[in-house]
């Protein structure tokens, strides 16, 4: 919050219990599993009203994986 830390690198769990209220910037290097999850995972951007920013990064091999996933493990 005294705005030493500018950058941080975090897995999904970040948000469960942190509170950090100043964060301007997420950056998804895969795909979350569900809408359900991006929401929860970007919840903590913006919080204050600044202009925030949430960007996915993802590949064809992204999107193959979590329609496997999703599937229950059957490749089509």
């Amino acid at each position: 919050k005294n705005g030493i830390i500018k950058i941080m690198s975090a897995t999904s769990a970040f948000g469960m219990g942190i509170n950090v209220s100043d964060v301007t910037l997420i950056i998804h290097t895969t795909l979350p599993l569900s809408n359900e999850q991006y929401v929860q995972e970007i919840g903590r951007v913006g919080c204050l009203g600044q202009g925030s920013k949430a960007i996915i990064f993802y590949s064809r091999g992204d999107i193959r994986t979590l329609l496997v996933i999703i599937g229950g493990g059957q490749e089509k």
